[in-house]
């Protein structure tokens, strides 16, 4: 086999190691791979680096330690995070300063958010708080990209982790006045984030935007909005979100759709919106696709005391496949002990000789 593969090198050297190949591990590792496995894919170089702890081979460890100490690009910052754990991990320390050395926080790309949030992340693992100050004097703060809700949360997380309070600040209010508003699922994240740093009013101006222009016709998103903005304690926006009439917006075929937002509006005491999407009758369009739809559904609408519209998508059940639900609910399980005819009717009891 080629070693030009880190991925099917490190794949093939557990399973090895898995079946007790101990002869076939040795003759792996005469090829010396360890000095000529390419350096290009960070994420199996890191396995690799595991996998040759765990088989023992200590001479190729710090072989390829050594290779990718002195050796891994710097122009991936993501890829450098990775290795820096990975040395980490098996106990490289050598490596990890030499690593260092090679100053990767002043390559590091500062508009790639996710890159940003995990070398931080690394670089404090590894205790390197020289490489973090660095890191921050380049105020990644103004150069990161707000095009991400939730992975703006994540950097505000690291930043935090790191005690980088004036660049928490910066972030914060940054994604507060331009943070896209077009998934309202990854704002929510953003707003528990904020809130979790401590950026009140940065989580103010967020949830004021929010509330009065994100889109509506994502039920599921529409509803994590509302939980964040009641966990926020934007009670002001809540109502400003609810005024938009969600419940007018929703799609009623979308699977969960429906019971996410009565959940959600139950949450946060929303009687008139509950109202207005129970009038629209989604027992009639909610998808029955799958058991824990089904069943989820069936439970936002006990919890909002819907018992017609229980009724209505119970008396749909049968025909969708899901029998053993519709058995469930009052005296069913009796009454059609026997079965039920395509029309809804009690199936009549019958004996083996009517078989015949």
């Amino acid at each position: 086999m080629p070693l030009d593969d880190p991925f099917a090198t490190v794949l093939l050297l557990d399973v090895l190691r898995e079946a007790g190949a101990q002869e076939q591990i040795a003759a792996l590792l005469a090829r010396d791979l360890a000095a000529h496995i390419p350096l290009d894919e960070p994420l199996a170089v890191s396995g690799l680096l595991d996998s040759l702890r765990e088989a023992g081979a200590q001479k190729q460890l710090a072989t390829l330690a050594t290779r990718v100490a002195a050796h891994a690009p710097l122009d991936n910052t993501r890829s450098v995070a990775v290795l820096l754990d990975g040395l980490r991990r098996v106990g490289a320390q050598e490596q990890v300063s030499v690593l260092l050395a090679r100053d990767p926080a002043a390559h590091a790309l500062l508009d790639n958010t996710r890159s940003v949030a995990t070398l931080l992340d690394s670089l404090r693992r590894v205790g390197a708080q020289e490489q973090i100050s660095v890191l921050l004097a380049r105020d990644p703060a103004a150069h990161v990209a707000l095009d991400s809700p939730h992975l703006v949360a994540t950097l505000l997380d690291s930043l935090q982790g790191v005690g980088a309070q004036e660049q928490v600040t910066a972030v914060a209010t940054r994604a507060a006045a331009h943070a896209p508003l077009d998934n309202p699922n990854s704002v929510a994240i953003l707003l528990d984030s904020l809130r979790e740093v401590g950026a009140q009013e940065q989580v103010t101006a967020l949830a004021t935007r929010a509330a009065a222009h994100a889109p509506l016709d994502n039920p599921n998103s529409v509803g994590m909005l509302l939980d964040s903005l009641r966990e926020v304690g934007a009670q002001e926006q809540v109502s400003v979100l609810l005024a938009r009439d969600p419940a007018a917006h929703a799609p009623l075929d979308t699977q969960n759709s429906v019971a996410t937002l009565l959940d959600s509006l139950r949450r946060v005491g929303a009687q008139e919106q509950i109202a207005a999407l129970l009038a629209r009758d989604p027992a009639a369009h909610a998808p029955l696709k799958t058991q824990n739809s089904v069943a989820m559904l069936l439970d936002s609408l006990r919890s909002a005391g819907a018992q017609e519209q229980i009724a209505a998508l119970v008396e749909r059940l049968p025909a969708a496949g899901r029998f053993d639900h519709f058995i469930e609910f009052g005296g069913n399980r009796e009454q059609f002990r026997l079965g039920r005819e395509p029309d809804g009717s009690v199936a009549p009891s019958w004996t083996w000789d009517e078989l015949e």
